[in-house]
């Protein structure tokens, strides 16, 4: 399916596309597309990958001014190098 390149045909898009019987939907790494689908209500469930690692600097997932989203923890895994998935959802 393809997309037009406002906000709006990408929200009805993946509205649509929610919709439909099948796998799940993935987003990985476009902060632009998730902020997006933040702002639609378009997101069930969060899969942050934390780092062990401070950059100090980048874009970030979470905005300033973003509305506030209740959250639970599904799951939690730590690999052996630290790094550590975790799996939340909408209340």
């Amino acid at each position: 399916m393809e997309c037009g390149s406002s906000q709006g045909d990408v929200s009805d898009a993946v509205s649509k596309l929610k919709q439909e019987t099948g796998d799940n939907i993935l987003v990985y790494g476009s902060s632009t597309l998730v902020h997006t689908l933040m702002q639609h209500d378009l997101i069930d469930e969060y899969r942050l990958i934390v780092y062990p690692l401070i950059l100090g600097e980048g874009e970030r997932l979470f905005k300033d001014g973003a509305q506030k989203i209740d959250l639970e923890p599904m799951s939690a895994t730590t690999t052996q190098k630290g790094v550590t998935l975790i799996t939340y959802r909408k209340k």
